[in-house]
């Protein structure tokens, strides 16, 4: 399915728009955060505060928020999420003290969760089955390009105006977000009348939620072999300052520009996997991503000079953006809409779970090893990731799931979807 195809769907393009518009302003706020709170207090304590006060929502709410987001009309609660962060984001510079501010950013973080949840459901009830990686490449491709614009526009605005204005500017991108999102249609889900005391719903919820992706390889799959991906990515990301700073000398400009690189080859990346995914199997797709990014990495870890570095890690960046697409849309490809929320936050949550732990064993580890040698380390994991999902209990069920018919068999369905 291509891409002008895709945005023929009136509905998609509603909905990819307002996307854009909260990422956006995500990506202000993100620039200017940090920098209001370091002027105000100058400690490195309050930077992780503030980084706990983002990265807790997910780890303690996301399976009861997906439980939530089943139960509800996912285009409402966006809607009413968008004017919440509005509200909440033009409060910020405002706040008379740090731990207000810190409890501020929570319960931002926590409605941007939600918001999060309802968006991947909404995504399966516009976009057509055969459309679902096609759409997922695009959504990852606009949000990699702000990424890169994001700091530009909060640049220009905190030197133009100060760092209050990023802030305002975000609440507006989350006024124009709300009103975008009126402007889809969803098919009205089933949902059962029957009353009942609100324990015993979440807990029936919570176990269809696990007997589904019990039943389903493809989730068994992605759920058991990401988060391994995940504990040896973070380490990468940690060190990637210690690494380029202090083990190769990059200067502000040069980090700038590696942080363009990446969200650059990320882009390719996401818009390459759609089209070779027509004519190779998608685990083999994602195997081999997996593959490639560490040994980019292994060959970054091992560079003396800047440029060869920079090189390596555009090519990883190009890898991870080739990957992400594709695990996304296999586990939304494998799941009932109206599961859609469960299941995507008992996946958000292990993730997060282990991706916090790990990101504090790496600053550990590497006062202790030095950057260099575990970011080495760090890249030998993420590439043995490629091999060990030969050794998942399910890897021949998915990988014949997503079979490329040949000439001879054309009635043979590639991707076998529950929806």
């Amino acid at each position: 399915m291509s891409y002008a195809a895709l945005l023929k769907n009136r509905d998609f393009r509603a909905l990819l728009a307002s996307q854009s518009f909260s990422k956006i302003g995500d990506m202000l706020t993100g620039i200017a955060l940090p920098l209001l709170i370091f002027e105000r207090t100058g400690s490195a304590m309050s930077m992780a505060f503030m980084m706990a006060a983002y990265w807790l929502p997910p780890i303690l709410f996301a399976p009861f928020f997906g439980l939530y987001v089943d139960r509800v009309d996912r285009k409402r609660l966006m809607v009413i999420t968008d004017i919440v962060r509005l509200v909440l984001t033009v409060l910020i510079p405002l706040m008379p003290s740090m731990p207000l501010l810190y409890a501020l950013c929570f319960v931002i973080a926590s409605t941007g969760r939600l918001f999060d949840l309802a968006k991947v459901g909404l995504t399966v009830q516009v976009v057509e089955r055969d459309q679902l990686l096609t759409a997922s490449s695009l959504v990852q491709s606009l949000d990699n390009l702000f990424t890169i614009l994001g700091p530009i526009i909060a640049g220009a605005a905190i030197a133009a105006l100060g760092f209050e204005w990023p802030f305002y500017l975000d609440g507006l991108t989350f006024l124009i977000s709300g009103l975008l999102l009126l402007r889809v249609r969803i098919p009205p889900l089933e949902r059962s009348t029957v009353r009942e005391p609100l324990r015993e719903k979440m807990r029936r919820d919570f176990r269809e939620g696990t007997a589904h992706i019990k039943k389903t390889p493809a989730l068994l799959f992605s759920m058991t072999l990401f988060p391994f991906v995940m504990m040896f990515a973070m380490p990468t990301n940690v060190l990637f300052y210690p690494l380029f700073q202090g083990e190769l000398g990059a200067d502000s400009r040069m980090i700038g520009l590696a942080v363009s690189l990446f969200g650059i080859f990320t882009i390719l990346g996401s818009l390459v996997s759609p089209r070779l995914n027509r004519s190779f199997n998608r685990i083999y797709l994602m195997q081999t991503g997996l593959f490639l990014f560490g040994a980019s990495s292994v060959g970054l870890a091992l560079s003396d000079d800047l440029i060869t570095a920079l090189c390596f890690y555009a090519a990883g960046a190009f890898f991870n953006g080739f990957v992400n697409p594709l695990n996304q849309a296999l586990r939304q490809e494998n799941t009932p809409v109206e599961l859609m929320g469960r299941v995507t936050g008992m996946y958000g949550s292990l993730v997060t779970s282990l991706s916090m732990v790990t990101m504090l064993a790496a600053g550990v580890l590497g006062d202790q090893l030095g950057a260099r040698t575990l970011y080495l380390y760090a890249s030998i994991g993420y590439g043995a990731t490629a091999l060990l999902a030969f050794f998942s209990p399910w890897y021949r069920s998915v990988r014949d799931q997503y079979r490329i018919p040949s000439a001879t068999d054309p009635a043979q369905e590639k991707s076998p979807a529950s929806l």
